[in-house]
């Protein structure tokens, strides 16, 4: 028995974002050559981005590039004439706005111009694909909203008009090919929000906001005109906040140039701003990025979903954010299983299961277990099954044992343990069983066996409260359990104490076994600003700083395949990250 933690960590950063992180501020555009949606910068609440990801209707990659550097709240079109991104102004981590004019021609970034329109940020741009300009209106300085109108022609920045829309910053544009106007919405400026639809014809601004009915005043909506229906189609928006009032509208709104359409549908995304909002025109529907689910402005709210419009039905793309789901690795079928959990806005248990195939999520049913929450689920190895038991449901706590075989699941039992949720689960496979121990709120921690075909409850009684804070050590055949501030290890017969003080955990640890170094790795974080490593190598603690946003309730298993841990959502988040150790970044 030791204190337990050793010395501090080596430089370096080996957390690594599998796909698109959560953001606003981000500037997105739709190349029309390529096929792809490119999405460049913004800010996670951490830090000022200067990444960049293209999205091919499958799947998120990351993109090599030196550009502009980390910005926010900056504007990037698609120059279908020249087949370029143009890229303009925007916020910096120095705290300063940007005047500069980028493009990139999808290998190089070259700066273009540093004239013209006056730094700023949270303006917009669209596109004029029968002048072959790019148009940009409004933003602010500082606290000062702006009113101007601007065009690029690839060689220089011209001021168009000083009359029009009144000043703003945080609205919507896009451009109508069909009827050759570039159309703007929403924003926040003078007045305090605007709900004004203007067209833009290349000489003067006309205002349509005489129409009814018509969407309501709104901050930071997203729009995109589908070319193929020839509507231009308006999502989300802060609406019901001051100064802004107003219901809730998770309804989408369609512009067919005489009037408006309200396409309210079953399985919208969740109420949101400052997302994105592009049309792909190879697959015929408008793709919506990221955004801010509460005006809260805080981390825990940003998004990284990504779903799409193809104008009857919304479709995710990649699970919803979420927290007190479970994950399980199939190395069967080298796929990462996820299931349920609590989703927001409005806070419902989920029932969805989904896959995760290298760095693509695919959806695969919401038939099975019932919608929950802080289930506890395992994979079965010698069985070839997933194995999924209890949580929290609509009617309260439940003790059914679910298995889900890569097609369907599969009631296997409704005896066995006392309903329960927050249980630790792992599967021994040593002795080829799946262990289960304590729950949330018990008055007693008992531990139970499930062997695929029934449940039997072991004599001896565990040392694990409630939570994720345990896993398998393959290696040495044991348990690792971690009921702060001890660390318990059970070889299948008793327990043995490793650590009586100092172990990292709490109730909002996750743990996983990464075989291939031979470590428990377990990230601890409940304050987004709260993020740390750990790994137990079977003698002592080692404490590694960084990491993904701290979070509660995430869930997070070994991909043997990938070789490396893999974290998922929590405290309401929808990104996935691996860990491959230090060195590995």
């Amino acid at each position: 028995m030791s204190s337990g933690v050793a010395g501090a960590n080596p430089p370096g950063w080996p957390w690594r974002s599998v796909m698109l992180t959560p953001r606003i501020g981000h500037a997105t555009a739709y190349d029309e050559d390529r096929g792809v949606t490119v999405v460049y910068g913004g800010q996670d609440g951490l830090a000022v981005l200067d990444d960049m990801w293209e999205w091919d209707g499958i799947t998120w990659s990351r993109l090599a590039s030196s550009g502009p550097g980390p910005r926010t709240g900056h504007a990037m079109v698609y120059d279908s004439a020249r087949r370029v991104m143009v890229v303009f102004g925007g916020w910096t981590p120095l705290a300063t706005a940007s005047a500069e004019t980028w493009e990139w021609d999808g290998t190089t970034w070259s700066v273009r111009a540093t004239a013209g329109p006056v730094a700023r940020s949270e303006h917009a741009m669209a596109y004029d694909s029968r002048r072959g300009v790019t148009v940009l209106f409004g933003g602010k300085v500082g606290v000062k909203v702006l009113s101007d109108t601007w065009e690029w022609d690839g060689v220089r920045w011209t001021l168009r008009a000083v009359t029009g829309p009144s000043p703003r910053s945080k609205h919507a544009m896009a451009y109508d090919r069909d009827r050759s106007v570039t159309l703007l919405f929403g924003g926040w400026g003078d007045p305090w929000c605007a709900g004004q639809l203007w067209e833009w014809d290349g000489t003067r601004w006309t205002s349509r906001q005489d129409l009814e009915p018509a969407p309501s005043l709104r901050i930071g909506p997203g729009m995109a005109y589908d070319a193929a229906r020839g509507v231009a189609v308006l999502y989300g928006g802060y609406l019901a906040m001051f100064p802004c009032p107003g219901p809730e509208d998770l309804a989408a709104w369609e512009w067919d140039g005489a009037r408006w359409t309200r396409r309210e549908t079953e399985g919208a995304p969740s109420l949101r701003a400052y997302h994105k909002m592009v049309y792909d025109s190879r697959r015929r529907e408008v793709v919506l990025v990221g955004g801010d689910a509460t005006p809260s402005g805080t981390a825990e709210a940003y998004l990284s979903e990504t779903w799409v419009w193809d104008g009857q039905t919304w479709k995710a793309r990649t699970p919803q954010a979420r927290s007190g789901h479970a994950l399980a690795y199939d190395s069967a079928r080298d796929v990462t299983v996820l299931f349920g959990g609590q989703g927001r806005s409005p806070y419902l248990g989920l029932g969805d299961t989904w896959e995760l195939h290298g760095n693509r999520w695919i959806f695969r049913t919401a038939q099975g277990p019932s919608p929950r929450r802080d289930p506890s689920m395992v994979y079965d190895a010698a069985r070839g099954v997933t194995v999924l038991f209890g949580g929290r449901g609509g009617p309260g706590l439940l003790g059914d044992t679910w298995e889900w075989d890569g097609e369907e699941w599969l009631l296997r039992a409704t005896d066995g343990p006392s309903p329960r949720y927050l249980a630790s689960m792992v599967y021994d496979s040593h002795r080829g069983v799946t262990v289960l121990i304590g729950g949330a709120y018990m008055s007693a921690i008992d531990m139970w066996e499930w062997d695929g075909q029934n449940w039997k409850q072991i004599a001896e009684s565990g040392h694990v409260w409630a939570g994720r804070a345990m896993a398998y050590d393959s290696a040495r055949r044991v348990i690792v359990a971690v009921s702060l501030p001890r660390t318990w290890e059970w070889d299948g017969a008793q327990w043995l104490l490793r650590v009586s003080s100092g172990s990292p955990g709490n109730p909002q640890t996750q743990m996983a076994y990464d075989k291939r170094r031979g470590v428990t790795v377990l990230f601890r974080g409940y304050h987004v600003y709260e993020r740390y490593t750990w790994e137990w190598d079977g003698d002592s603690w080692k404490v590694f700083l960084g990491g993904p946003h701290g979070r509660d309730r995430a869930a997070m298993v070994y991909d043997s395949g990938g070789a490396a841990v893999l974290l998922f959502g929590g405290s309401y988040f929808d990104d996935t990250w691996s860990y491959a150790g230090p060195g590995s970044e």
